[in-house]
């Protein structure tokens, strides 16, 4: 889904409308299956803890004790 607000993204779709496949659709079918375009999405659990771990420590050694992976 592609959705166009301002001169800079018309301008952006326009460069590639003639390599990519294209349906317009209503706004209200895009809504309907992305609540996101109508509330803002909430705060996971460990938001704040992440941001005060990446101010810390940097943003690879925050991922690791939030979310279990390593970044390399």
């Amino acid at each position: 889904m592609i959705l166009v607000n301002t001169d800079k993204g018309q301008h952006l779709l326009d460069m590639v409308k003639d390599r990519v496949v294209i349906y317009e659709r209503p706004v209200q079918e895009a809504i309907a299956g992305n609540s996101t375009l109508c509330k803002a999405t909430e705060k996971e659990e460990e938001h704040d803890f992440f941001w005060s771990m990446i101010k810390e420590k940097g943003f690879h050694k925050a991922v690791k004790p939030v979310y279990g992976i390593n970044v390399n």
